[in-house]
């Protein structure tokens, strides 16, 4: 079996593990504070195997929560079931008309009145927020509310390369995420971009909110997982500490265009489970060696993935000096390792994130 109908084999089996978990919150669904998630962890019976109701997937490693928001607190802090579609320019730029964000939002309420009429047609993302907590607490990170939209499961959305962030937030964002809120100093007056962030760019996010960066921008090369983002800062504005300075934008690897303007602008580049699409492999090393200062860091964290790490590394070293960090965050290692004797969901291929640090030569 080849490499990519490996791949293939593991995303069509997600996909089906998610539609049968979306479909029974669906089911159980009555606007409560329902978890949307494992907490990766998994219960066994007494024969070894594990319930169904708490391991339909590998969600996560277990470092974080994702708890849907209360109709309370969404009336509280105004928060829609529908955003905004976010306009672009050819930079990848957001074009918003600020004067005009008000009448949007109007706009989507009143399409959401029609569709309780029985009207389904909306110009919006349609979605759910949540509230994501690091397992025992963290300072710093202050549990933002973040807009997950809720697209349909199809084999199209899940293999196109610039889709997968909208289906879930992956284990190796967790294990990134855990890993910037064990090192905040490591971003402290830094200039911050996390590529392929996905609907939640939960790693990034935890730069703005628990670091004291110089900047952070949060980049997706899908329009909805921008648009997702965008909403997701502007209802976090209050606890992130470079408000001024925290941004989104597309950013699309093989459209020069998105990222011509932004050669060497970052320290600290994040990057979490992007590099197993073999056709955009050489795509993501350009803009890595473009953005990226002389003097920076790229922070590469990804599960092996029948071997496709392993080549993205190979191909990276003719631009990097790559360096594998064996042992990056306590935490993480040690659920990974649980996970590995006590969960028979776990794969070490397609879930134990490995950390590699690049730097340019």
């Amino acid at each position: 079996m080849s490499k990519w109908q490996i791949l293939r084999e593991a995303i069509l089996n997600a996909a089906k593990d998610i539609k049968e978990q979306q479909q029974q919150q669906d089911e159980n669904d009555s606007g409560s504070d329902s978890d949307d998630m494992d907490d990766g962890r998994g219960t066994t019976t007494g024969s070894g195997k594990h319930n169904k109701d708490s391991v339909m997937r590998f969600s996560n490693i277990g470092l974080f929560t994702s708890k849907r928001c209360s109709k309370t607190i969404c009336t509280e802090k105004q928060l829609s079931s529908s955003i905004p579609h976010r306009s672009f320019d050819k930079m990848g730029r957001i074009f918003i008309n600020e004067d005009n964000v008000n009448e949007q939002v109007d706009e989507l309420e009143a399409e959401e009145k029609q569709k309780s009429k029985g009207n389904n047609n909306s110009s919006g993302i349609l979605g759910k927020w949540h509230i994501h907590q690091h397992h025992r607490g963290c300072e710093g990170f202050s549990s933002p509310v973040v807009f997950h939209s809720s697209p349909k499961v199809t084999l199209e959305a899940m293999i196109g390369f610039n889709n997968t962030g909208n289906v879930c937030i992956w284990p190796s964002e967790e294990a990134l995420t855990q890993f910037v809120l064990s090192n905040k100093e490591e971003f402290d007056g830094k200039r911050v971009c996390e590529i392929g962030g996905g609907m939640a760019s939960l790693a990034g996010l935890a730069v703005a909110m628990a670091c004291k960066p110089e900047c952070v921008v949060l980049t997706d090369g899908n329009e909805v997982s921008v648009s997702c983002i965008d909403a997701t800062l502007r209802a976090n504005d209050a606890v992130l500490n470079s408000v001024d300075t925290t941004t989104c934008r597309l950013l699309d690897w093989t459209n020069e265009s998105h990222f011509a303007s932004m050669k060497e602008s970052f320290d600290v580049v994040l990057c979490a489970d992007c590099c197993f699409f073999d056709d955009v492999r050489a795509d993501l090393i350009n803009v890595l060696s473009t953005i990226v200062d002389a003097n920076g860091i790229v922070y590469m964290i990804a599960p092996e993935r029948s071997g496709t790490r392993s080549d993205f590394l190979k191909q990276a070293k003719e631009v990097f000096h790559v360096e594998e960090v064996e042992r990056y965050d306590k935490e993480v290692l040690e659920l990974l390792q649980t996970h590995q004797m006590n969960n028979d969901l776990f794969d070490d291929n397609i879930h134990y994130p490995k950390l590699a640090k690049l730097t340019k030569e």
